[in-house]
């Protein structure tokens, strides 16, 4: 990932903060491009190929070293972010539908359902059955019989 492809990853947010002690200046470059990455929206990993780390871990590990902290990035700007891209990815599935490009089913309700469960549209409907008095006679009816005892 390229800097001008983590600067089009659509997200702004807090400017890392002065070093929280006296760091190399190589160290401080490589800490302040993963800090930006991630606040652009890459993941760790990304954020750590982009600044020249060896792993998401040894990335945030050199951030925190060099902050004090890693950033935090704003939810509702993080979906936004997600649904900018889960747009995008559903016009070009509907663009691969009508292509009949194979596996454009499977892709487009793959999104559908992220979009579903970035909205909170996949929560569980109330269901309300009325089986109480069904089940007290069902009980009864047992008891009666001399299944349950006494």
């Amino acid at each position: 990932m390229s800097d001008d492809e983590v600067i089009g990853l659509g997200l702004t947010g807090p400017e890392p903060p002065e070093p929280a002690r006296k760091v190399r200046a190589d160290a401080l470059v490589r800490a302040d491009t993963a800090w930006r990455a991630r606040v652009a929206g890459a993941a760790w990993a990304e954020a750590a190929k982009v600044a020249g780390y060896a792993s998401d871990t040894v990335a945030i590990d050199g951030v925190k070293a060099v902050f004090g902290a890693v950033p935090q990035i704003d939810r509702e700007e993080l979906r936004r972010l997600w649904r900018d891209r889960l747009e995008r990815s559903w016009r070009q599935c509907v663009a691969d539908m009508a292509d009949r490009v194979p596996g454009a089913t499977t892709a487009s309700v793959r999104i559908a359902q992220a979009a579903i469960q970035l909205d909170g549209l996949d929560e569980p409907t109330k269901v309300d059955l009325q089986v109480s008095q069904v089940f007290d006679g069902f009980l009864k009816e047992l008891g009666d019989a001399g299944y349950l005892g006494s």
